[in-house]
C-alpha cells in the first residue's frame, strides 16, 4: 500500500521521536558508565573498597553492552528513517510524473511535430497552387 505525503510525514515524525528517546537513553547509559568509572577510580584509592571493584567493573561492562546494543538499534532506526525519506521522495517524483502525463501538454514535442508536419503539407499545397496559378497566367497571356 502506497502512502502519500501525510502518511510519510506521520511515520517520519514517529521515527524521529523514537530516535530522540533512544538517544536520551543512550546518553543516560554513558553518564552511568562515566560515573561507574569515576567510582572505580575512587575505590582503587581506598584499600577497604578494593574488594568491591569487580562488582563495579561488572556493572560498567553491563552498561557498556546495553549502550552498544542501543547504538545498533539507533543505527537501524536511522536507516529506516533514511529509507522512508527516499520512499517519500520517490512517491513525490512518481506523483509528479503522473501529473505530467495527465497534463494537456504531456507530449509537447509530439504535438509540435504534428503541427509542423501539417504546416509543411499546407506550405507544399500552397506552393503547388501558386505554381499552378503562374502556369495558368502564362498560358492566358501567351
Amino acid at each position: 500500500m502506497r502512502r502519500r505525503g501525510g502518511g510519510y510525514d506521520h511515520l517520519l515524525d514517529h521515527l524521529e521521536r523514537q530516535i530522540d528517546l533512544l538517544l536520551a537513553e543512550r546518553h543516560r547509559l554513558y553518564l552511568l558508565v562515566s560515573k561507574g568509572q569515576r567510582l572505580r577510580g575512587m575505590m582503587q584509592a581506598s584499600a577497604g573498597m578494593r574488594p568491591r571493584i569487580p562488582t563495579v567493573d561488572q556493572a560498567i561492562r553491563h552498561l557498556q553492552e546495553r549502550a552498544a546494543q542501543l547504538d545498533l538499534l539507533i543505527g537501524r532506526y536511522y536507516q529506516h528513517r533514511d529509507d522512508l525519506c527516499i520512499l517519500r521522495e520517490a512517491d513525490e517524483f512518481n506523483r509528479e510524473l503522473e501529473e505530467l502525463a495527465d497534463s494537456p501538454v504531456s507530449d509537447p514535442f509530439g504535438q509540435f511535430q504534428l503541427a509542423t508536419d501539417e504546416l509543411d503539407e499546407e506550405t507544399e499545397r500552397l506552393m503547388a497552387i501558386a505554381e499552378a496559378e503562374d502556369e495558368l497566367n502564362l498560358l492566358l497571356r501567351g
